[in-house]
């Protein structure tokens, strides 16, 4: 007779496997990895081609690995997609560009190129928060506790929040973050988001490095697939491939008319 543990094993996988086929089935209508996993049987409207792949792959899964090394390995990746939503939300929510100034002369308006001294202060903001929050999550996650790494912790701590008050300070939030327009907007930018990948990261590194290697490897193999495909075949590529080729071609007609 199986235990109560087994079987809420097999209902957490289950629903784990429904999750997954949705997530899989919006990243490929997205375009960014193989269109025929969004694939929609006209008769069952299911992708089925969809449950095949994200089934076999999960029993190999489940065959190859043990159950607490598959279930680190699962919480691991869910630590860290919401680090990467929670930076995500940081970057979207806020404008770093600094627009074109127009420089008009006697006969035709001229555009000068953008000043890059924005975009680079908030890359540069992001990454020294992502690097000190990386530094501070692995000392709470492994050191023991004493007074001078506690006092270090603390530095790492205001250093990290100082990052994000330049950052909300320096550059401005995206209008239609501030206009209304947008029925849910994400609160406490970007410091909850902030606390959110702090907490993430720490809980991260509480997990088995042997998960967390196998974790890597997968999400290095997830890169490739990303750069070697999903790049170019986005539905965002494709759009803007789209606008460009619309720009040309109003290009070419202005110059033709004009000739």
């Amino acid at each position: 007779m199986r235990g109560s543990s087994g079987i809420n094993a097999e209902y957490g996988g289950l629903c784990t496997l429904t999750t997954v086929v949705r997530v899989v089935y919006s990243i490929a209508e997205d375009g960014l990895i193989f269109s025929f996993l969004s694939a929609v049987n006209k008769v069952t409207q299911i992708p089925i081609w969809n449950v095949v792949a994200c089934t076999v792959v999960g029993t190999i899964g489940s065959i190859v690995y043990d159950f607490d090394t598959l279930s680190h390995m699962i919480s691991g990746g869910t630590l860290s997609v919401f680090v990467i939503t929670a930076l995500a939300v940081i970057i979207l929510s806020f404008d770093a560009s600094e627009g074109y100034e127009q420089l008009t002369t006697e006969e035709t308006p001229l555009t000068a190129p953008p000043q890059r001294s924005k975009k680079v202060l908030f890359a540069g903001l992001m990454s020294t928060f992502m690097v000190i929050t990386t530094i501070l999550a692995v000392l709470i996650a492994f050191t023991p506790f004493s007074t001078s790494v506690i006092v270090f912790e603390v530095f790492l701590g205001v250093s990290a929040l100082i990052c994000l008050i330049l950052v909300r300070v320096k550059i401005p939030l995206k209008r239609d973050e501030t206009d209304g327009s947008l029925s849910f907007v994400s609160p406490g930018k970007p410091f909850v988001q902030g606390l959110s990948i702090l907490v993430n990261l720490v809980l991260l590194f509480h997990l088995e490095v042997k998960a967390l290697k196998q974790l890597a490897i997968y999400c290095f193999v997830g890169m490739i697939i990303y750069f070697g495909y999903g790049i170019f075949f986005s539905k965002v590529t494709e759009e803007k491939q789209k606008i460009l080729g619309d720009d040309s071609i109003s290009l070419d007609s202005q110059d033709n008319s004009t000739e």
